[in-house]
Formats: C-alpha cells, structure tokens, sequence
C-alpha cells in the first residue's frame, strides 16, 4: 500500500510540476479542521497549500499537527515533497 500511495504520489507531483495546475483555491465552510479533511479525503494537498488555507484562516500550524497526531491524516514521506492526506481506519 505505501509502495502504491508513494507511485502515485510521484505520478501527481510530475504533473504538477510540468503543467503548473495546482490551485492554493480552495474551498471553506467555516470549519477549518473538517475543511482540511475533507479536502485530503478526496486527493492529497501539499504542504504550501494548507499553511496557505491557514493563514488566510488565521489559525496557526497547530490544528495541522494536532491532525497528524490524531492520526486523522498522515504525511507520508516522499523525498522534498510533502503532501497531506486522510487516513482512514482499515475494516475488517
């Protein structure tokens, strides 16, 4: 599975740095912290994008690491590049 997440995170930076379409233009509810989860339910976001939605919001980095350690959502390790998704529970 992480072998997997981390070819496709590879496949969406490589298109992202060659065409230039990533948007910082996302979307809010009011509610900073289900914001962001919903957003990295549906694709990853990276790092400069969700320091960019909580500065506009005024909220420090604090809600995102306090994510991360909830284990909410992870930051998978892929070289300088540093995306944020949802983690979901594995059912059984």
């Amino acid at each position: 599975m992480k072998k997997k997440l981390q070819k496709n995170l590879k496949y969406i930076s490589s298109l992202l740095n060659k065409w230039r379409i990533e948007s910082n233009a996302f979307s809010a509810t009011g509610n900073l912290r289900e914001d962001i989860l919903s957003i990295t339910a549906v694709h990853p976001i990276n790092e400069d994008s969700v320091l960019e939605l909580l500065h506009n919001r005024n909220d420090s980095s604090s809600l995102l690491t306090a994510l991360v350690e909830d284990k909410l959502i992870e930051k998978p390790d892929y070289g300088v590049h540093i995306y944020y998704l949802r983690k979901f529970k594995k059912q059984i």
